[in-house]
C-alpha cells in the first residue's frame, strides 16, 4: 500500500493533505476486526481508503474529529482523493499517439 499523499476535502470546502503510514493501515485493521458488521477487508476498500485519511489527519494534528463525525454527518468529510503530482499528469494518451509509428510497412511477418 502506498503512503501516498491523500487530499481530504472537508464539509467547508477546506482541503487538507495527509500522508498515512503503516500505523494508520494497521489502526484500520484494528477497527475492522472490532466492527464485525462492517465486514472483511475485500469489502472496505474505501472504507480503508477514508479510515487511513482520517487517522493520519488525527495523528499530524489537522483534525479533531472522531471517526463517527469525519465519517458521517452535517460535518463529515465530502471526499477522499489521492493527490496528484505535477510529475504524474502525463497521461498514458501520449504512448498511445506514438504507438506503432516504428513497425515497418510490408510483407506480415509469419510467426509459426
Amino acid at each position: 500500500m502506498s503512503n501516498a499523499t491523500i487530499t481530504i476535502t472537508q464539509h467547508d470546502g477546506q482541503k487538507v493533505d495527509v500522508t498515512p503510514n503503516i500505523g494508520d493501515t494497521l489502526a484500520f485493521e484494528s477497527t475492522l476486526r472490532k466492527n464485525k458488521a462492517w465486514g472483511g477487508l475485500t469489502d472496505n476498500a474505501m472504507r480503508m481508503m477514508y479510515f487511513r485519511a482520517w487517522s493520519a489527519a488525527k495523528r499530524e494534528g489537522k483534525t479533531t474529529q472522531t471517526w463517527d463525525e469525519f465519517s458521517s454527518g452535517e460535518h463529515a468529510a465530502t471526499d477522499v482523493s489521492f493527490k496528484k503530482d505535477d510529475a504524474d499528469e502525463s497521461t498514458d494518451d501520449d504512448a498511445v499517439v506514438s504507438l506503432g509509428e516504428s513497425i515497418p510497412e510490408g510483407q506480415p511477418t509469419n510467426f509459426s
